[in-house]
């Protein structure tokens, strides 16, 4: 069984859900609780998962980065300086 604590936020994990009802039941009986089932966001970070694999996604929390920076329809810019621009070394 693996408990994840971050401040007043739990994620518990294991393959047999036996064991993490149990757990979870304990803990309901220690702490007031809210289950809130299957993990979708943790943190700004979306969870998806598939039949073998987890996959981990920031998209919602950059763009909500960008918006409040109000970059949202903001234009790429070409980089400053000339590419494959070589830098000499410093004499002396």
């Amino acid at each position: 069984l693996v408990v994840l604590v971050y401040a007043d936020d739990l994620i518990i994990s294991r393959k047999d859900h036996v064991t993490i009802n149990f757990s979870k039941d304990y803990l309901h009986t220690c702490f007031h609780m809210k289950d809130l089932e299957k993990l979708k966001y943790f943190l700004g970070v979306e969870v998806a998962r598939s039949s073998s694999e987890i996959f981990l996604c920031q998209q919602n929390h950059a763009l909500d980065i960008i918006g409040e920076t109000r970059l949202l329809g903001a234009k790429p810019s070409s980089t400053p300086i000339e590419q494959n621009h070589h830098l000499d070394l410093a004499k002396g």
